[in-house]
């Protein structure tokens, strides 16, 4: 039993982190903006400027009635700021 929780603890361990990739329903019908990573604020309001006023999220972008207004990604921070000025 040991060597199975060591197993999966290893396992989990090495484990790609789990992205959150989905997309945005848009008020208009059968309309929605897809996402890459986690849903932040700053995908949201990339996802306004396409058209889109976001009325919630879905794993599945896939209904072969949506139409697609336009996909938003954001590179991963770097961690470094902008001089102040």
């Amino acid at each position: 039993m040991r060597s199975l929780l060591a197993a999966f603890a290893l396992l989990a361990a090495f484990a790609p982190a789990a992205r959150a990739d989905g997309c945005y329903l848009c008020d208009a019908p059968g309309a929605y903006v897809r996402f890459k990573g986690e849903d932040t604020w700053d995908k949201r309001h990339k996802a306004e400027a396409c058209g889109c006023k976001v009325q919630g999220t879905t794993s599945r972008c896939d209904a072969a009635n949506q139409k697609i207004l336009c996909s938003v990604a954001i590179a991963p921070s770097t961690g470094a700021r902008p001089a102040s000025r």
